[in-house]
């Protein structure tokens, strides 16, 4: 059986999600339902997985990466070292996954999320343990050279926020998105 796992993103009306492997805009609001979500409620007790591409793991500013109270599984083919014990390092996505599902099935983690980059999403959103996407949609169009790959034929949004507007003036929503594959039974 493998692990299932879940989808973090924010994107923006043309599915941009970044530009030079940063963020294309300042989101508070997002990084904070980030790191709530993926954090989750017993990270004290058993932390959940974010799994990402070495160049994510780069973009994380150096006094935020590690991902705090989280394993951390950096996907890369470079010889990428880490030195904290809570950064794990995999050479593809089937390693990430066995690595992740031997720590959950062991009771070391909980809970397992790919959070980006593109390269990782695009083979990500089409694996059958994919059950759920945590969108945050920012109306309008950013500079981007990266996007997120269309997912609505595949993802029904099962739940939706009101539209907020955020300090720096952005107006994003957050959706739920559930994979039309996956049986909840």
């Amino acid at each position: 059986m493998k692990p299932k796992f879940d989808i973090v993103v924010a994107h923006d009306s043309n599915h941009g999600i970044g530009y030079a492997n940063q963020l294309a805009w300042h989101l508070p609001e997002d990084m904070a339902f980030f790191k709530q979500l993926t954090m989750g409620k017993y990270f004290e007790t058993k932390p959940n997985i974010v799994i990402m591409g070495r160049k994510t793991y780069d973009s994380i500013p150096k006094n935020f990466r590690p991902l705090k109270n989280r394993i951390n599984i950096v996907l890369t083919q470079s010889n990428f070292k880490s030195d904290h014990d809570d950064v794990k390092v995999a050479s593809s996505v089937e390693d990430a996954f066995y690595q992740a599902y031997n720590l959950v099935r062991l009771g070391k983690a909980d809970h397992i999320f790919c959070i980006g980059g593109k390269s990782i999403y695009e083979t990500m959103i089409h694996l059958e343990e994919c059950r759920y996407l945590y969108v945050t949609y920012l109306d309008g169009k950013y500079e981007c050279d990266a996007f997120f790959p269309e997912y609505t034929q595949t993802f029904e949004r099962i739940n939706c926020s009101e539209k907020h507007t955020s300090t720096t003036g952005i107006t994003y929503q957050f959706q739920l998105w559930q994979s039309r594959q996956f049986n909840i039974s």
